[in-house]
């Protein structure tokens, strides 16, 4: 039941606990955290997998890396990410909103002290 509220792309292996398992959906992403693996000369296993219409990209990685294949996790995904509000006007809009309604608060506290 835990797992459907899991909202890493990471666990630890099913049957061999000293594994933690990785899985990519895109394969762009797939191949950058396996080229990020291989240059930090981490040991893997690599597996796709067909689900439905689409392919998805395991990679085993021994429990003792798991820092640093953590690491490497939140560069892939940091690199692959959308951003949370894409129109440039928008989220500019958005933050001046946010400053403003910030200081008319701080003004708000210093009045009435």
């Amino acid at each position: 039941m835990d797992h459907f509220f899991d909202l890493t792309n990471y666990r630890i292996h099913p049957t061999d606990k000293s594994y933690n398992v990785y899985h990519f959906t895109k394969p762009d992403q797939a191949n950058y955290f396996e080229t990020l693996l291989i240059e930090y000369k981490l040991h893997f296993e690599r597996y796709n997998e067909k689900k439905g219409d689409r392919l998805v990209y395991y990679f085993g990685i021994k429990r003792i890396d798991e820092s640093t294949s953590n690491q490497l996790n939140n560069l892939t995904l940091g690199r692959y990410r959308r951003k949370f509000i894409p129109d440039y006007k928008l989220r500019l809009g958005v933050m001046v909103l946010s400053v403003g309604v910030l200081l008319l608060a701080i003004i708000g506290f210093i009045k009435s002290r």
